[in-house]
C-alpha cells in the first residue's frame, strides 16, 4: 500500500533549472534561467534584458533588447531577438536647448528579407527650420534603407549595437545639416 505522502510526491513533477541562452549575434551567452516543470512550454515566451550585460560595456545601459524563447535545444532554451530600445529617462535626456529634435519611423527590410520598424533621433548642433528636418529625415530613410538591403538582419543588429549605423546616419546627414548625435529610439521585428 502507498501511503499519500507518496502519492503527493509522484504526482508533483520535478522542476529543473533551464538556460536560456541569446541568439548567435551575442554570441549564445547565457541571458538567464528558469525553473520549470517542461522547459517547452517556455517557447514564445519574452525576456527583457539590459544590453550592457550582453556586451559589457556600460555605455549601453540605457539601451534594452528583448528576446523571444524559440525552442527548447541541447538543454537551454534558445531566443531570437524582438526588439531593441532605449529606456524612457535616457529618452528625456535628449532633448537639449538651442537644438532641434527630430524623431521618424518607418520600415526597413533586410538583406534576408527581415522587415523592421526603425525609431532614429536626429539632434542638430542649432535649431533647424522645417524644410531642413523634412531633408533630414528623407536622407536618414534611404541610408538607413540602404544599409538594410546591404545586410543580414545578425549583421544589421551588429551594427546597431556597435555604432556603426548611427556614425553612417550622421555622415550621410552632415551633407544637409550639421547633426550633434544620432540615436536609436527602437528597432521592432516585424516577422
Amino acid at each position: 500500500m502507498v501511503s499519500k505522502k507518496q502519492e503527493l510526491q509522484d504526482k508533483k513533477k520535478k522542476k529543473k533549472w533551464v538556460q536560456i541562452l541569446a541568439p548567435k549575434e551575442f554570441n549564445n551567452v547565457e541571458v538567464g534561467e528558469t525553473y520549470i516543470e517542461e522547459p517547452i512550454n517556455s517557447v514564445g515566451k519574452t525576456l527583457t534584458v539590459n544590453l550592457m550585460v550582453l556586451t559589457r560595456d556600460p555605455k549601453k545601459q540605457s539601451n534594452n533588447i528583448t528576446f523571444k524563447v524559440t525552442e527548447f535545444k541541447n538543454n537551454a532554451l534558445q531566443t531570437e531577438i524582438l526588439n531593441l530600445n532605449m529606456q524612457t529617462a535616457q529618452l528625456k535626456r535628449t532633448t537639449r536647448k538651442d537644438k532641434t529634435k527630430i524623431e521618424d519611423s518607418f520600415v526597413v527590410v533586410t538583406k534576408d528579407n527581415i522587415k523592421l520598424k526603425f525609431k532614429p533621433i536626429l539632434l542638430t548642433k542649432a535649431i533647424a527650420h522645417k524644410s531642413i528636418l523634412t531633408a533630414l529625415r528623407k536622407s536618414t530613410r534611404e541610408v538607413v534603407s540602404k544599409v538594410g538591403k546591404e545586410s543580414t538582419f545578425s549583421q544589421f543588429i551588429k551594427d546597431i549595437v556597435s555604432g556603426q549605423t548611427q556614425k553612417i546616419i550622421k555622415n550621410e546627414n552632415k551633407k544637409v545639416y550639421p547633426l550633434a548625435s544620432c540615436t536609436i529610439k527602437r528597432i521592432e521585428r516585424l516577422n
